[in-house]
């Protein structure tokens, strides 16, 4: 400002001068509506109005103003603080926002970094981000975006097995905020990566109890192929309590009153190859362990019925397909077939039936004591009864050589034969005809020899 006398608006009174020659470029400001001083906190080069240390610009009485107090600068507002520029809002690189906090926090989740955007709080509210999109086409989004390229902007292509970005969820370990208890982790997947394609899989990863670091739990391919990693807990509690699949066991252990629990394998193609539907049980050539199917009553105690591969059998029958009246194959076996096809019955339950148990039909060739009345028994005549009367019918099932249901209300009844029972029978039957015939060639020889006697021949 050039020497000379400077009469400030609204002063009628004051001739103030100021001289020039000094080196600085002081701002005047008016006091008291007289006097006009020059401002060593506000000084003004010609390109930059400088506001020194410890002064604000207070804009109203209501708290807005620009304050800065020499390393923190503030900007307080009343209400709301509108941005509206015509280009971006940038943040220098190495610095950071924090939303809800005075300063950021460093290397949480074990990443090793001090991310530059940052929400802290103490609360739920203070805390969260939310994403919203209110609209009848579009949709809001969360983008993660991987290039091989050091230059913001460049494009380098990704290759297979590159991380294209992770998710992860810390806990405090009561010293520091680095260790990370979930990881949810995309990747480049096996496959092409180009313009046109980028094949990725998706892997979730915990921490187990006492590990230092996560493990990966389940992968989920480009394929859509579901791999459940190894673990020994496999998938519990699908669909309800209790229906587990691990790595040893399908387990359907739920109560469903009325209905079934079922496993139901399909081939439901029309077309004409040659369809199949397999269930395949197996057990290594080396193992003793049977290949088998259980049927279980369960009761107070469990009744079984079992059929399989008796691999444990050591004697000649090696492999032989067996139907066992327990839960294990090769002790309580009903049927056995060999693998050359011969097929044999357990005979140790009634194969002889001279004697019979009116009570119960237990039989055997000689004499003991039962429930009934226990009687010799003539096996052909029984024969002719079953076949003649209803009561024959009702003793050979009580000797178990028939089954018999009904009839009542609900079934009209039905007989059944059982073979192996029929066959012993019958061969009962047929010792006990060679029986009668050995006596009658002895009787007739003993008369035969008697009148010899008498003719003196």
């Amino acid at each position: 400002m050039a020497s000379g006398t400077f009469l400030p608006p609204g002063l009628s009174r004051s001739i103030v001068k100021i001289e020039s020659g000094g080196t600085n470029n002081y701002v005047m400001t008016a006091v008291d509506g007289e006097t006009i001083q020059g401002e060593d906190k506000l000084t003004f080069d010609g390109n930059d109005l400088t506001v020194a240390t410890d002064v604000g610009i207070i804009f109203s009485d209501s708290g807005q103003k620009i304050e800065s107090d020499g390393t923190d600068f503030t900007i307080a507002s009343g209400a709301k603080l509108n941005l509206t520029p015509t280009s971006d809002v940038h943040i220098a690189n190495g610095t950071g926002m924090v939303i809800g906090h005075t300063a950021q926090v460093a290397d949480m989740g074990g990443s090793g970094i001090t991310p530059e955007l940052q929400v802290l709080g103490t609360a739920d509210s203070d805390s969260s981000i939310t994403i919203g999109n209110f609209s009848t086409g579009s949709r809001p989004r969360l983008i993660f975006v991987r290039s091989k390229n050091t230059s913001i902007g460049g494009k380098t292509i990704v290759a297979t097995d590159d991380s294209l970005g992770m998710i992860v969820f810390a806990g405090d370990d009561g010293v520091d905020y680095q260790m990370s208890g979930v990881r949810i982790e995309a990747f480049a997947d096996t496959g092409t990566q180009s313009t046109s394609s980028m094949p990725g899989r998706l892997t979730f990863s915990t921490t187990a109890d006492t590990a230092s670091s996560v493990t990966e739990r389940m992968r989920i391919h480009a394929t859509g192929e579901i791999d459940f990693k190894a673990n020994a807990l496999g998938i519990t509690n699908v669909g309800n309590a209790g229906n587990n699949w691990t790595a040893t066991s399908l387990d359907i252990a739920s109560a469903n009153a009325g209905g079934s629990n079922s496993i139901i394998l399909k081939n439901t193609s029309d077309a004409s190859s040659n369809n199949q539907c397999e269930l395949r049980l197996g057990v290594d050539e080396n193992s003793t362990g049977d290949p088998k199917v259980t049927w279980q009553i369960i009761a107070g105690s469990s009744l079984y019925w079992s059929m399989g591969i008796d691999n444990s059998q050591t004697g000649g029958d090696v492999d032989r397909l067996v139907i066992s009246r327990g839960a294990t194959l090769g002790t309580t076996d009903t049927m056995r077939i060999t693998t050359a096809g011969a097929t044999t019955f357990d005979d140790s339950s009634g194969s002889d039936f001279d004697y019979v148990c009116d009570g119960c039909g237990k039989s055997s060739i000689e004499m003991f004591a039962c429930c009934g009345l226990v009687e010799w028994h003539d096996d052909v005549l029984a024969l002719r009864t079953m076949r003649l009367s209803e009561q024959g019918i009702d003793h050979m099932a009580k000797l178990g050589v028939l089954e018999i249901d009904g009839p009542d209300d609900s079934d009209p009844g039905w007989t059944g034969i059982n073979f192996q029972k029929a066959m012993h029978f019958t061969w009962a039957g047929m010792y006990q005809n060679r029986e009668r015939m050995d006596a009658q060639n002895e009787a007739m020889d003993e008369r035969l020899k008697r009148i010899e006697q008498a003719l003196g021949v």
